[in-house]
């Protein structure tokens, strides 16, 4: 009786366009097969889950994640042209050649050269056409899918992979000075405030100024210097959590002042 039940179940094959939509820096490529499973599975059997990809430009733990997995992985050659979507297309068509209509199709790629082989799939086949892609994606492609859905939404909140840490950096919302300040001077104070603390100016703007340190402890170090320049009236400064940005606002006076004075303090909004 199991295994008449598990034959009316419907067939799913997934395609993973991988060189597309890649796996996150210090995710694990094992918790999102994992995810696929549990999201576009349902009332299905797994009947093919390829991964195409150039196994010696993947890192080494998402090939193994990818093994773990027990998907099967194709390596293709990177270096010739169009080799990752050519080889997803013959399996893709060999999938629709030995299953019948109904059968559902994932395809995880947003590249638009494999619209005709959806459409193919959708509209000829009666296939179940199922696309998960990014953000930037051609309408051409969409509109041959049955249902599609983001590439980052179904990655949002992965766990790290095991070993990995944390790698966030600390941002600082630098705002209050004169909307007609000149760019140069604000760039040049800015950088003085924050090279010798490990910081890096991201952008300056008439309204804000980015800064962007690599822990909170480098970046509170700015309130801090030892010995303290003479510009450095007062502060206030709250503990705030690594990865929150911090608002700061710099005061800056008139160049005619003899003595630069800035002023610096946190405040809870922008």
């Amino acid at each position: 009786m199991a295994s008449t039940g598990m034959s009316i179940l419907k067939a799913v094959g997934v395609f993973w366009d991988i060189e597309n939509c890649c796996v996150p820096k210090g995710k694990s490529a094992l918790k999102i097969i994992e995810r696929i499973r549990e999201r576009y599975f349902t009332d299905c059997r797994e009947a093919e889950f390829i991964c195409v990809c150039d196994i010696n430009k993947e890192a080494d733990t998402t090939i193994k994640d990818l093994n773990d997995g027990q998907i099967n992985v194709v390596h293709i050659n990177a270096t010739a042209k169009n080799a990752a979507d050519d080889k997803i297309r013959q399996s893709m068509r060999r999938f629709a050649d030995s299953h019948p209509p109904g059968t559902k199709v994932i395809l995880i790629s947003s590249d638009v050269n494999f619209a005709s082989d959806l459409s193919d799939l959708r509209h000829r086949k009666k296939f179940e056409v199922v696309l998960i892609h990014k953000t930037q994606v051609s309408e051409a492609l969409l509109s041959c899918s049955t249902e599609h859905f983001l590439w980052e939404d179904l990655i949002k909140d992965l766990p790290l992979s095991a070993g990995q840490k944390e790698n966030a950096d600390t941002v600082c919302i630098v705002y209050g000075y004169d909307s007609n300040a000149v760019t140069e001077r604000v760039s040049a104070i800015l950088k003085m405030l924050s090279s010798n603390c490990g910081g890096k100016v991201i952008s300056i703007g008439h309204l804000y100024a980015v800064l962007k340190f690599s822990t909170s402890e480098l970046m509170e170090s700015i309130f801090n210097p030892t010995p303290a320049p003479s510009h450095y009236i007062g502060f206030d400064l709250r503990s705030l959590p690594v990865r929150q940005a911090t608002y700061l606002a710099l005061n800056i006076p008139p160049a005619s002042r003899a003595e630069p004075i800035y002023w610096l303090q946190s405040s809870p909004y922008f």
